[in-house]
């Protein structure tokens, strides 16, 4: 059978096709891709937050090298039907070990992305994604493929642990193969030298994919066929991993997740054992604690911690107007029709009103003893406010109703600007500042927004607030995205004869969700430093430490 041809690639981030109304990861103000572009491109470009176990990565790079072993001097059977149905029976083999309570996992231990186990199996079977040989669903496609878009299959490629194999014609097809290097072939012949001689996987190899009992899948299993079975690889196995996960040094200048391993590893140093979310404050701030700064001798370090910083203050920026964005929601499903109406809610709920912005920024700098000049304050705020102060940019009231939400997301859009606005100066040197410009919310033009508006009354920085950040913004963007087969999914409020208005279906729907929080990659990326031996964990408490194979990076 002739291989099917590959559809092009785009070249450039686009967005799925299907959104939800729940609000969950949904961009509603736009704000949310510049968020993609610099993790892509800066932090933790080439993986995602699915790709949590280094184990996936072995066999996802050994099923296209078998297969290529299995063909060699028989070309004919080198076709797309007969790879599809060699790499789904391995996968369907994989997913069953790692359910609850498999020998497998008593063995190995539990991996960290369990794929596949919702699948369904009645033996004797043959291992397909489609059907069983009695008929019946085995609950499995290709979008719960280790090689789904959404799971693993971009980072395999972009790691360069796989790629395409080429058609005759030239084209580009769907059929995986390695990507023929000394890593990639140390890491697939110790797994073969774990499988080869099972027999079920001999049969594989004849592409005869029936299993009688689940007592030959089992056997298989204990053999390797188990992502946590790479967690006690020999040492060489483990190099040849992490320079893969690293990737080459070109034009003599790291890639994004080798300088951010090393940030990883230098901020443990000063810290100590920490979780992800220690990390991620001790970036953002810049100190371990209050008058006690990270001190990265390495620019480049500095530097990567800065942009770590920067999208913690994208992430605080876009939770701070999805939340006044749900405000504004709630005031709309109870009764509010205008801007003004919204405006005076907003006044109403959020009590002890501050004269202005500039007044609820003084009122912050008082509680906090900072200097009460916005320069100065900003400085020390930079200076003493750590991540386990009182006065961190996070304020944890959880997500309530619009009286508890709307004072909860003033005060953090204060404590924002007292962080930010030193940035401007401090990071002019990072273009990612300026990132999105007005169509986005770049942290520059907010800032430069809000200062036109810094001494108004409350009531007209409310009114800007909402009229150009959360109704425009929102149409603008949702409009852009508009699909003339579910309009709703997009739009979730619009202007009628009658003021603003839900639009059809979302009366019920609008305001029942807290802001979204973008996930950064960090903690998958933890999770397969740990797998490597980079880093030590203690699994109950999820602290991360130097592990022994630091000197590698």
């Amino acid at each position: 059978m002739k291989p099917k041809a590959l559809k092009p690639l785009p070249q450039q981030p686009f967005l799925t096709q299907a959104f939800a109304d729940d609000g969950g990861g949904i961009d509603f103000l736009g704000l949310r891709l510049v968020n993609f572009d610099m993790l892509a491109g800066t932090l933790l470009p080439g993986v995602n937050n699915a790709t949590t176990d280094i184990g996936i990565f072995c066999l996802g790079a050994w099923i296209a090298w078998k297969f290529q072993r299995i063909c060699e001097g028989q070309p004919k059977k080198f076709s797309q039907q007969n790879y599809d149905r060699f790499r789904q029976a391995i996968e369907m083999a994989m997913a069953d070990g790692v359910k609850d309570n498999s020998e497998a996992n008593e063995k190995f231990g539990m991996p960290n992305r369990r794929i596949g186990v919702d699948q369904t199996l009645v033996f004797p079977t043959v291992l397909s994604f489609d059907k069983n040989k009695d008929e019946k669903k085995t609950k499995r496609t290709e979008s719960t493929s280790i090689y789904a878009a959404a799971l693993y299959g971009p980072a395999l490629r972009y790691l360069d642990f796989i790629g395409y194999a080429t058609a005759k014609d030239g084209h580009a097809t769907w059929i995986h193969v390695p990507i023929s290097n000394e890593e990639t072939d140390r890491i697939c012949e110790y797994i073969e030298s774990r499988l080869s001689d099972d027999p079920l996987l001999v049969q594989f190899g004849r592409l005869d994919f029936e299993v009688r009992a689940h007592e030959d899948l089992e056997n298989l299993q204990l053999q390797g066929l188990h992502p946590a079975a790479f967690r006690v690889a020999p040492q060489n196995v483990k190099q040849s991993l992490i320079r893969l996960l690293l990737g080459n040094v070109s034009n003599g200048l790291p890639n994004g997740r080798r300088i951010t391993t090393r940030l990883i590893i230098d901020t443990l140093e000063q810290i100590g054992a920490a979780d992800s979310e220690d990390l991620r404050r001790t970036w953002f701030t810049g100190l371990v604690k209050k008058n006690a700064p990270l001190v990265l001798t390495d620019p480049m370090l500095e530097h990567q911690r800065a942009s770590w910083a920067i999208f913690e203050g994208r992430q605080f920026q876009r939770y701070i107007l999805e939340t006044f964005l749900r405000v504004f929601e709630l005031a709309v499903r109870e009764g509010c029709s205008s801007v003004d109406d919204v405006v005076n809610a907003t006044l109403s709920w959020l009590g002890d009103t501050p004269l202005s912005l500039a007044d609820g920024i003084r009122r912050e700098c008082l509680a906090a003893n900072a200097p009460s000049a916005i320069e100065a304050a900003s400085n020390w705020w930079n200076s003493n406010i750590s991540g386990d102060s009182n006065h961190y940019d996070w304020i944890d009231m959880g997500a309530g109703e619009a009286q508890d939400e709307c004072p909860r997301a003033f005060g953090m859009l204060v404590r924002w600007i007292l962080r930010t606005k030193i940035w401007l100066t401090r990071f002019a040197d990072h273009e990612d500042l300026s990132w999105g410009g007005e169509t986005r919310i770049s942290i520059r033009w907010f800032h430069g927004w809000l200062e036109d508006r810094m001494n108004r009354p409350l009531n007209e920085f409310f009114r800007d607030l909402y009229a150009d950040l959360v109704f425009t913004q929102h149409l603008r963007v949702a409009l852009s995205r508009l699909d003339p087969g579910a309009p709703k999914q997009r739009l979730r409020f619009m202007l009628s004869d009658f003021g603003i208005v839900p639009t059809a279906g979302m009366e019920n729907k609008i305001g029942e969700n807290s802001a979204p929080w973008m996930a950064d990659r960090l903690d998958a990326w933890l999770c397969l430093l740990t797998d490597v031996e980079v880093l030590t964990s203690d699994e109950k408490e999820k602290k991360y430490g130097r592990g022994r194979n630091v000197e590698w990076i």
